[in-house]
């Protein structure tokens, strides 16, 4: 008799877990959080004190809502992904909560101010498509009645168009959004512009091979029946200590080791991580700056920081023969601290390269980097935690993808 509200409970729990996984639970929870402390911010003014202001910080706002809506775009960018399946919460095959027709008209607006036309057709016609559905048609005439959202829908849509070098059916899309509602600021943007002819907009180029890549999530080189590459047991150091290894390259060198780190390490790595995370940045011109291309929340953890993390060093330094002393002879750097990074809704690092590039380095920049060290050798990647979809490392020139 008592158990059944604990079971009622645990599963409320696992279903709660399931929607804040899948992309759309994530956005429609970051949305609501962002909506219902807005009321609170808008009582508080532009100055409230610091220890309110800190509490604040770390709730979800308007930018986290805008944030997520490019995460569905960079999603359905990489992954070749169809409006119509993300607002039915339908990703490969993975299934979700739906997004309404508002959330469609945003995603839409978003796409068009980035300049991805293609993406913005495919949310505002959703939009349209579940805005149609849901209210009734509403002439100029009936100024009593609330004034239909397909006019600024089709008007978009028709801005759209134009800047795709399509006036004709701009000029259809307005025709029918002025006897909507001539009053709307995107059907009176597109009248201007049937007029003035902006320029037309180049669509943002994905690389082919990374898209590929991406889409297939694994994916070993063409050459696997090379005898090298294989499973075995990589011996270190001590005779007992053995590390499992899949060679998946050997040129460049891609291998899987298993094993390397428990459950109890992992949690106990990002509970320790999660108070530090900060965007990530990137360097350029000797500079840190934020990019569109790395978009994850990141924290470096040293070796004397926490004791788990000096044992998981050393544990590198014994499965890939190199040292990892953070600093040696107490000055140059063997090893950068650990990055603990989470990559979040729709969060990516595009294509770069890991060691520096020398041909773009300025003399003091070399200089600084010889003394910390040298350029960097290998990246070694641990996955903290899995995923439901995606998250593979890809190499774009070796025609290699490798899943978490």
């Amino acid at each position: 008799h008592h158990r059944i509200p604990i079971v009622k409970e645990l599963q409320n729990d696992v279903h709660l877990q399931a929607y804040l996984k899948h992309p759309n639970g994530i956005y429609l929870s970051i949305k609501q959080f962002a909506n219902e402390y807005q009321s609170l911010r808008s009582t508080l003014g532009s100055e409230p004190s610091p220890a309110i202001k800190a509490q604040l910080s770390s709730i979800a706002d308007e930018s986290d809502v805008v944030g997520a809506r490019l995460s569905f775009l960079r999603l359905q960018r990489v992954y070749n992904l169809n409006a119509s399946e993300m607002v039915r919460g339908n990703y490969l095959g993975w299934l979700g909560p739906e997004l309404d027709e508002a959330d469609a008209w945003k995603i839409g607006e978003t796409a068009f101010t980035e300049g991805d036309l293609d993406l913005t057709i495919q949310w505002l016609y959703e939009a349209l498509a579940m805005t149609r559905k849901s209210e009734p048609p509403i002439g100029v005439g009936n100024f009593e009645e609330p004034v239909s959202e397909t006019g600024r829908i089709l008007a978009l849509i028709g801005r759209s168009y134009l800047r795709q070098g399509l006036p004709d059916k701009a000029n259809d899309m307005y025709t029918h959004a002025a006897y909507i509602d001539p009053r709307d600021g995107n059907v009176i943007a597109l009248k201007r512009e049937l007029m003035d002819k902006p320029p037309l907009t180049d669509q943002p180029i994905t690389d082919v091979n990374f898209q590929k890549l991406c889409l297939l999530q694994s994916k070993l080189p063409d050459n696997k029946f090379d005898p090298r590459l294989n499973c075995v047991y990589r011996q270190v150091i001590l005779p007992y200590y053995r590390f499992k290894q899949e060679l998946i390259s050997v040129s460049p060198y891609v291998a899987l080791f298993y094993d390397v780190i428990n459950d109890f390490e992992s949690q106990s790595i990002i509970n320790f991580s999660q108070e530090k995370l900060e965007r990530g940045y990137v360097e350029f011109d000797g500079k840190a700056i934020k990019q569109d291309f790395r978009t994850s929340d990141l924290s470096f953890v040293k070796d004397q920081e926490l004791s788990i993390i000096a044992k998981l060093s050393k544990r590198v330094g014994a499965i890939t023969n190199l040292s990892t002393l953070e600093y040696v002879n107490g000055d140059s750097l063997s090893a950068e601290p650990f990055q603990v990074v989470n990559y979040g809704m729709g969060g990516h690092y595009s294509m770069h390269f890991d060691p520096l590039d020398a041909m773009t380095l300025s003399r003091s920049d070399m200089i600084v980097q010889s003394s910390l060290g040298g350029n960097r050798l290998a990246t070694f990647l641990i996955y903290l935690s899995d995923v439901e979809r995606g998250g593979s490392t890809v190499f774009t020139k070796a025609d290699i993808a490798v899943r978490p």
